[in-house]
Parts: structure tokens; sequence; C-alpha cells
């Protein structure tokens, strides 16, 4: 029965499995293979690994990427209801004097947020599930996207948190607690509230996923982090991951 003289030999041939090149020594390692149980040549196809740590580190991103959504859409929620105040003011209402107005920082928030509960649900299934799609599924791509987020949050949230309506526009939405026996007043805290931890989730995504791709030179690899370079092809060939 022919079969390879070292375990060396061996282990060159996993490293070369999926290369087209085949030496005489892989014949008669294929031979060895056909020799084996069923079990024992699964053992010795290569795997890709993950480690542990790894694996907790994606269970967290995804974890981020749910209470995004969900932080997005109270948000978005809130200030629909801040619209529809403001947009159907009485005659009698005291803010702004009756007349009927919108704030262009809620419906820069409005949209923020609906864009926040559209990539959490892109990004966060794209882990989940592993998709691989070259250039828009890779770490890149998910940091550039994290980064307009976080600009937009921070924005809407620090322009919000100074914005103040007539008859008393220097009673800003940031320090609302003396009106809080209205429910306007309640919803605007409330809305800025959300937004903020919004925008702090948005940075620990942003954080997370660059130090992870930085520590792994992974920037143009797939998002979803979970192979091994040396049993994984990227490109024209798909990736085969894990089970």
């Amino acid at each position: 029965m022919p079969t390879c003289r070292s375990s060396s030999v061996h282990k060159f041939l996993v490293g070369i499995s999926s290369s087209h090149i085949k030496p005489s020594c892989v014949v008669r390692e294929e031979c060895h293979h056909h020799a084996l149980s069923p079990e024992a040549h699964n053992n010795h196809q290569p795997q890709l690994v993950t480690k542990q740590g790894d694996n907790m580190i994606h269970i967290f991103r995804v974890f981020l990427y749910f209470l995004l959504f969900v932080f997005s859409a109270v948000v978005m929620s809130l200030c629909a209801v801040r619209l529809h105040y403001t947009l159907n003011l009485s005659p009698s209402d005291p803010l702004n004097y009756g007349v009927k107005f919108y704030d262009p920082i809620v419906v820069e928030l409005l949209v923020t947020s609906i864009l926040s509960m559209l990539w959490s649900f892109l990004i966060g299934r794209t882990i989940h599930r592993r998709i691989e799609r070259r250039f828009i599924n890779t770490f890149a791509t998910e940091i550039i996207g994290l980064f307009i987020l976080f600009l937009l949050w921070i924005v809407g949230d620090a322009i919000a948190t100074r914005t103040g309506n007539p008859p008393d526009p220097n009673t800003h939405w940031g320090n609302l607690s003396s009106c809080w026996v209205y429910s306007s007043c309640r919803v605007l805290t409330a809305m800025l509230a959300f937004a903020w931890v919004s925008w702090v989730v948005v940075l620990a995504l942003l954080v997370t996923s660059f130090l992870f791709a930085s520590a792994n030179k992974a920037f143009r690899d797939p998002l979803h982090g979970r192979w091994d370079r040396r049993a994984t092809h990227y490109g024209s060939t798909p990736m085969r991951n894990l089970p």
C-alpha cells in the first residue's frame, strides 16, 4: 500500500492541496487517502479555523447592530411624532405662536435613523450569514459606511441639542426639564437621548471593526471575519465557510 514516507511530506501536501500542481508524492498521498476510512479521510482535508475570541467579537458586532436597529427605530418614531405635532399645530398653541412649521434637524435625524436601520439590517445579516460579495461585503466598505453614519449622527445630535423654538428660543432641546409636564418636551428629550445612544453604538461598531481589520490586515476581506487565509480563496472562487 503506497503511502507518504513522512508526516512532514503530508503536511506540505495539505498546504498545497488547492494548487493544480501534483508531484509524484501527491499520487502516493491520494492512494493513502483512498485506503483510509471516510472519517479519517475527512480529517486530512484542510479545514477553516476560527478562534473562539474572534467568534465572540463577531457575535458582539451582530448584537451592536441589533441595538442600533432598535434605537434607530425609536428615534424614527419620535421624529415622526414631532413632525406630526409641528405640522398640525393648533392656532392657540404657544409653540411658534400657533404657526405650523417643521424642524429641519428633525428631518435630518429621521433620515439618519432610517439609513441606520437599513445599514444595520444589511450588515448584521451579512455577518450572521457570512455573505461574500467582492468590494461590497468587505471591512473597508463597512468602515466607510459606519463613518458616514457617525458624521450624520453627531452633527444631527449636536445641532438638535442646541436647538430652541419660539416663544422661548433660548430654551434648548438639551435642557427641557422645566417643561416635562408637556408631552412635546418629553418627546424631544427622549428623541435626543436615543439619538445620542445611537451615535455611541455607531462609534463602538466603528472602533471594533477598524481595530479587528487593522490587527488582521483584513480591510479588503469579507466583513464576516471568519476565514483561514491558508485554506481560503477570495476572488473568482467562493470562500469555503465554516459549517
